[in-house]
């Protein structure tokens, strides 16, 4: 599987609200699910990884190219 293919895969498979969650398991998994969004878009590079991640992310989630820092 390609990285490109392996990021969308996490991104529709994301809780996106884990964040917000009273129970620190859904947090937890959230969480991690996120740190492997990060190592995609380490591994494809930034921008294309950034673009891709704003094109499944909801609105008010989007990542700005400038500011990213992982």
């Amino acid at each position: 599987m390609s990285e490109k293919k392996k990021l969308v895969d996490l991104l529709e498979n994301h809780d996106w609200y884990y964040d917000r969650s009273d129970d620190h398991r859904a947090w937890k998994a959230g969480m991690y699910s996120y740190e492997l969004i990060q190592e995609s878009i380490q591994k494809i590079g930034k921008e294309e990884g950034i673009k891709i991640f704003n094109e499944y992310c909801p609105p008010g989630k989007e990542l700005d190219v400038e500011r990213y820092h992982c």
